[in-house]
C-alpha cells in the first residue's frame, strides 16, 4: 500500500458524504473495493464520517465504511472526520480488495485560526461619549479626569467604570465595551 499525506484544508472536493448511521447504499458494480477503518489516537474504532472523491461509500459498523466502484492503479482521496478530528490521505488502489486504517488527529490549525479570530475581536475598540449637565470632571477607570463633553476610544471587551464629580456630587456608571460599538453616558449633576 502506498500512502501520501495531504494537507488538511476546508477546500477538499467531496463527491459523496454519508454518516455511518445512514442506511447502506446500493452497491454499484465495482472493479475494486477499499475498506476504510477510522480509529482514534488510542487505536480503537471511533464513530466518524468517511468522505471520498471517487466511488460509492457504503457505511458499516462504527468507524468503518467500504468504498466500491474504484479503478485499480488510480489514486483516491479518503477522509475521516469526527467532531474536531480529521485525517486525509491520497491512496493508490493496487488490488481488488484492500483495507486502510486512518488514525484521527486533532486539527490544531483550525483551533489556532478560531483563537486568532477571538483575539482579534477582543482587541477591537469601542467608543464612549460622556456628557454631563451642566458640566463635570470625569475619569474612566480612574484615569485622568477630564471636563465633560468628551469622546474616548477604549479597548474592549471589558467593563469600564466612569466616575463624574462636581462640587460635592459624585456619580458613577459602569458599562461593557463591545468592539465596534459606541456607548453614550449622560450624567445629571444637580
Amino acid at each position: 500500500m502506498t500512502y501520501r499525506t495531504l494537507l488538511t484544508s476546508s477546500s477538499v472536493i467531496v463527491v459523496a458524504a454519508l454518516s455511518l448511521s445512514a442506511p447502506a447504499l446500493a452497491v454499484a458494480s465495482a472493479d475494486a473495493r477499499l475498506k476504510v477503518h477510522c480509529v482514534g489516537g488510542d487505536g480503537k474504532a471511533t464513530k466518524a464520517i468517511v468522505l471520498t472523491d471517487r466511488g460509492t461509500i457504503t457505511p458499516e459498523k462504527q468507524g468503518a465504511a467500504t468504498i466500491v466502484g474504484l479503478e485499480p492503479g488510480r489514486d483516491v482521496l479518503i477522509e475521516c472526520r469526527a467532531e474536531h478530528n480529521r485525517v486525509s490521505v491520497r491512496h493508490r488502489v493496487a488490488s481488488r480488495t484492500q483495507s486502510v486504517y486512518l488514525t484521527l488527529t486533532r486539527r490544531k490549525a483550525a483551533k489556532t485560526e478560531r483563537s486568532a479570530k477571538r483575539k482579534k475581536a477582543r482587541r477591537g475598540r469601542c467608543t464612549v461619549k460622556v456628557s454631563a449637565t451642566p458640566w463635570a470632571k470625569c475619569s474612566v477607570n480612574g484615569n485622568a479626569a477630564r471636563t465633560t463633553r468628551f469622546v474616548e476610544q477604549l479597548m474592549g471587551p471589558k467593563v469600564y467604570k466612569v466616575v463624574c464629580s462636581r462640587g460635592g456630587v459624585k456619580k458613577t456608571k459602569s458599562f461593557r465595551c463591545r468592539p465596534g460599538k459606541s456607548k453614550s453616558l449622560l450624567f445629571t449633576m444637580n
